[in-house]
């Protein structure tokens, strides 16, 4: 969905690289958000993994609570060996670049958490229009147990959690979150690649413009676009399913 927290991390003391978070839903661009970040030379594209989520269970099993319930019992010791455990697995790859994007799409869920294992790490939320958004995901095969994404009431639900999580994470980390809507990045690629790339700390690389000659593996189900020049095919696709689409309706007066 349009939720998705893209994260970079970087300047930690205790570490020469930097990441960066995406906070996403599924299918709001965020493979072309990472794509046009990791064709920089001086940053990787992580692609999507469980090292975030993989740490939420590490601390539930430290403090004996469940996420979030374990936040205020952690000790200054586990939060830091939380973030060395994350950063450990994220670099294991390749540890020459000095920036990484963890683009997992249900990174949403864990902002507060990686904000605070990760004191270098900024946000890169990727946004679209919701209906287009979970549209997208409805038209996807995901598997019985992404049971948000079968129907198109539970996809209006789910969403209007994720814009009631991700309002709060903002009012609590402020310009540590960038919001990219993916139709901008779309109508105005250099101005969304220069804004992401200073938000992280980057400098700004022509080669970003050029994302779709970038060899590197992606692994989601927008491969393919990614190897294409930019563009709008997939803009404001829900209008073409007109009154079958007025269940998702709501959701874009309340997007926040």
């Amino acid at each position: 969905m349009c939720r998705g927290v893209s994260g970079a991390i970087r300047g930690h003391p205790t570490c020469r690289q930097d990441t960066r978070l995406c906070a996403r839903n599924a299918k709001v661009g965020t493979s072309l958000a990472e794509q046009v970040l990791a064709s920089h030379d001086e940053i990787i594209g992580t692609g999507e993994s469980s090292f975030l989520e993989d740490c939420v269970s590490q601390a539930a099993k430290m403090t004996g609570r469940p996420y979030p319930e374990f936040i205020p019992h952690l000790t200054d010791r586990q939060i830091a060996d939380l973030g060395a455990t994350y950063r450990k697995r994220l670099f294991a790859g390749d540890a020459s670049a000095r920036f990484y994007i963890d683009k997992t799409p249900m990174n949403f869920q864990y902002v507060g958490f990686a904000a605070l294992i990760l004191p270098e790490a900024r946000f890169i939320h990727c946004r679209r229009n919701p209906v287009d958004n979970c549209l997208s995901i409805f038209r996807l095969p995901f598997d019985a147990h992404q049971t948000y994404a079968h129907s198109l009431s539970s996809l209006r639900d789910f969403y209007a959690h994720y814009q009631r999580l991700m309002a709060h994470w903002r009012s609590s980390l402020g310009s540590r979150i960038l919001d990219v809507q993916y139709e901008r990045v779309v109508a105005e690629l250099e101005t969304q690649a220069r804004a992401m790339l200073a938000h992280i700390g980057a400098s700004y690389d022509p080669a970003v413009l050029l994302f779709h000659e970038t060899e590197r593996v992606v692994r989601t189900p927008s491969a393919g676009q990614v190897r294409q020049p930019i563009y709008g095919d997939s803009v404001a696709y829900w209008a073409r399913y007109g009154s079958r689409m007025e269940i998702l309706q709501p959701l874009l007066t309340s997007d926040v």
